[in-house]
């Protein structure tokens, strides 16, 4: 039950050993990562999740922002908050420092959806400037670098977005290079 192995009978016993002796779930990141999550999704519970990133605690938010500088699943669930409540927040929302949180995560990650939401901040100016370039390098990298087996783990939506963004680039270019050729002749 949730331990990734057959069990033929339900052991609580059996189960709060091995979790106890897992060094990853008694680290302080992860008891810190686990609390700040709980009260997201205790918020989120209130009011069916639409408003679950309005009025979290400055402890909360200070926990996450303490926890994205780690290379560990902790720092990856952190900037993964952070991000959000940064971006869709009404009252926390800073896109400056959803950006940062965005480009550390590039850096730290560089995993698909951490170039896509990279890639998102530049097309649309959020916490920087638009950039159609920027937004084209990163997300010829992201198909460059990545298998379309490694894009299934992630959010279909924001696979699909990419594609579209891609294509979008490519055809504006496009057109006005041959804007430039009718122009040029």
């Amino acid at each position: 039950y949730g331990l990734g192995s057959e069990i033929e009978e339900i052991n609580p016993q059996k189960s709060l050993d091995l979790l106890q002796r897992n060094p990853l779930l008694s680290s302080a990141p992860h008891k810190q990562i686990v609390d700040a999550v709980a009260k997201i999704f205790l918020k989120g519970i209130q009011d069916n999740y639409s408003n679950q990133f309005e009025n979290l605690s400055p402890d909360t938010i200070q926990i996450l922002e303490s926890l994205s500088s780690l290379k560990t699943i902790e720092g990856n669930i952190a900037r993964f908050y952070l991000s959000a409540i940064y971006h869709h927040s009404g009252t926390d929302k800073d896109y400056e420092k959803g950006f940062a949180v965005r480009q550390s995560s590039y850096e730290l990650e560089n995993n698909p959806l951490s170039i896509i939401k990279l890639a998102t901040s530049y097309t649309y100016g959020y916490g920087t400037e638009k950039s159609n370039t920027k937004t084209q390098e990163l997300l010829e990298e992201v198909f460059n670098k990545h298998s379309e087996e490694e894009f299934e783990k992630y959010n279909k939506n924001e696979v699909y977005w990419a594609y579209n963004q891609l294509s979008y680039l490519y055809f504006i270019q496009k057109s006005i290079n041959k804007g430039a050729d009718l122009i040029l002749t």
